[in-house]
């Protein structure tokens, strides 16, 4: 019996993507209704603001890029867009 994938294996699935190098963030999240934008931020390295079916990523300008790319991969894109979209609550 395979296993049922979770909801970002099957967002990865409907966008053809198979291979993780592959992955484009930005791209996956534009696709979801998230915008990111590199800016300063102080005392932390990543935020996160939703309404509805929409949020903007804001990620830390001064961080280099593979902790940019951390900062919006499974933890934000996938983690909180998708597995837990925002509801208005």
């Amino acid at each position: 019996m395979s296993k049922r994938p979770t909801r970002a294996e099957g967002l990865l699935q409907s966008l053809g993507i198979d291979d993780p190098r592959v992955i484009d963030l930005e791209a996956i999240a534009w696709h979801v209704g998230a915008r990111i934008k590199i800016r300063p931020l102080v005392n932390c390295e990543a935020r996160i603001i939703g309404l509805d079916d929409k949020a903007i990523i804001s990620i830390n300008a001064a961080s280099p890029p593979e902790r940019r790319r951390f900062s919006i991969g499974p933890n934000w894109v996938i983690g909180r867009t998708i597995a837990a979209p925002a509801t208005g609550r």
